[in-house]
């Protein structure tokens, strides 16, 4: 995948990359093609993987399973490393949008993946991309996995990765469907 390319290209440092696929289904049926855009993970997602996946520490190894949520363009300056679940709509400089529903509940999209088989360093969604109905006219910047369904901050939680569109905002109309997929990718360096 290109934007999974594009992704190490940004992180040459980094062992994980990804990128995050988005297209448009209209109220009609008719639908956008798929694009992609490399995502970067956050410090506590990075942190989360070391300690649940080789540690198995506490509570951390039970959290499962990850949402997807929306980024708003309005206002949107930045994400960083440093973003933090608990400054959603705070000191992260991005605010999430909560104008659409999932399976007809207003909440965050369930991530559900399709585990590696063989030799794969990848988990993803493509199987199953998470779909957000818009209730209302909508501006989307990125999106971003978080590991709780419910909208807004929560110290408890946090972010594991974000995305923006590299081929800017995505305009969504009401009643139009969104979905994202999510790919991961691990290297042996």
């Amino acid at each position: 995948m290109e934007a999974l390319e594009r992704s190490r290209d940004a992180h040459p440092n980094s062992v994980a990359a990804g990128c995050c696929g988005h297209r448009v289904i209209l109220p009609n049926g008719s639908s956008s093609e798929w694009a992609y855009d490399p995502n970067a993970e956050t410090i506590e997602g990075l942190q989360y993987l070391l300690q649940a996946g080789y540690m198995g520490a506490g509570q951390l190894a039970q959290i499962f399973p990850w949402f997807g949520g929306l980024v708003d363009a309005a206002g949107f300056v930045a994400f960083a490393s440093t973003d933090t679940h608990a400054q959603i709509d705070g000191t992260n400089q991005w605010t999430e949008i909560t104008d659409y529903t999932v399976a007809a509940v207003a909440e965050r999209a369930p991530w559900v993946l399709v585990a590696p088989t063989g030799s794969q360093l990848f988990i993803s969604n493509v199987a199953s991309p998470m779909a957000f109905l818009a209730t209302a006219n909508l501006a989307v910047k990125g999106s971003f996995l978080a590991s709780v369904k419910a909208f807004g901050p929560d110290g408890a939680e946090f972010i594991n990765s974000e995305s923006f569109f590299t081929e800017g905002d995505l305009s969504v109309q009401s009643g139009s469907t969104l979905e994202l997929n999510w790919t991961f990718s691990l290297a042996i360096g």
